[in-house]
């Protein structure tokens, strides 16, 4: 029996190049094979995209589209890299390890 990977939830902006022009999407959940992603324009089954991962063109296949959800298939399976990069955005305290004071006000009273 042939099960399919797990997908693993995400909420992850990405740009799309589609046959009708360029747009932006966000990938809902993921797998190393394939992506549902929400907010694509209508497409047809069969036809290939091209997301920019990690500044990278990754190539897909439109698998199924319901609405605004679009179930796709990577030509290739994402490196690792671009994997952990969907599934695990850097946080504000990662990208800027200088963290801003924060400032306390005190009641004039």
């Amino acid at each position: 029996m042939n099960f399919r990977d797990r997908r693993l939830p995400c909420r992850f902006d990405v740009a799309v190049q589609t046959p009708s022009g360029a747009t932006s999407a966000q990938i809902l959940n993921v797998t190393r094979k394939g992506a549902r992603i929400a907010g694509l324009p209508r497409q047809q089954q069969g036809e290939t995209i091209s997301l920019k991962i990690l500044n990278r063109d990754v190539t897909a296949t439109v698998m199924w589209q319901t609405g605004e959800l679009t179930g796709i298939a990577f030509e290739t399976m994402l490196d690792m890299r671009q994997f952990d990069a969907i599934r695990k955005p850097k946080t504000v305290r990662q990208t800027n390890r200088k963290l801003r004071k924060v400032h306390s006000f005190q009641e004039i009273g």
